[in-house]
């Protein structure tokens, strides 16, 4: 199993049991379902609707399963400048984490600036959420919704600065069984 992780939060984002691909060679997209979750889940993940929440019958409903399987929590900029201000800050906490030399510090650069102007272009009809730990340099994860090919409604599809991910693979240890106990009573 391959688990990614923000490289300057260390937190969970995703695992391999999620079809992973690259979005104009700077971001990880994967695309997501909608799962039930409990009523208490949504509403401290959308405090907002607190007010405005009916309860189903059952006190299930739908979220998103990477958010609710890695407890992302949502947040949100005012306005571009305020993204802008964010993405600064977060650039060189990841300039920091993955120790780019001077030499390569433009290339990086180019390419975060790719990514920003994309979100730029997409900033009114996207959704920003943080990683568990809500770290202030963390990375934010940029979500759209987004027609997929084979359903007739739209899919949430999660976005991650490709420069952003470290993966870890964890290995399955297989057990083995030496020797039988026969309990006697």
């Amino acid at each position: 199993m391959k688990i990614f992780k923000c490289v300057t939060s260390g937190d969970e984002l995703f695992t391999d049991d999620k079809e992973v691909d690259i979005f104009n060679g700077f971001y990880k997209i994967i695309g997501c379902n909608l799962i039930p979750k409990k009523t208490t889940e949504v509403l401290r993940d959308y405090p907002e609707a607190e007010h405005n929440f009916e309860s189903p019958k059952d006190d299930s409903k739908l979220g998103i399963d990477v958010v609710v399987n890695f407890k992302y929590k949502r947040t949100y900029f005012i306005n571009k400048k305020e993204y802008a201000s964010y993405m600064k800050d977060y650039s060189k906490e990841l300039m920091n984490h993955l120790g780019i030399e001077t030499e390569d510090q433009n290339s990086f650069k180019a390419e975060i600036q790719m990514a920003f102007n994309q979100t730029l272009e997409w900033f009114n009809d996207i959704e920003f959420y943080t990683t568990q730990s809500m770290q202030e340099n963390g990375m934010i994860i940029i979500c759209k919704w987004e027609a997929a090919d084979d359903q007739s409604d739209d899919i949430p599809v999660f976005y991650y600065y490709k420069l952003g991910i470290k993966m870890n693979e964890i290995a399955h240890r297989k057990v083995k069984v030496t020797k039988k106990v026969h309990w006697a009573i």
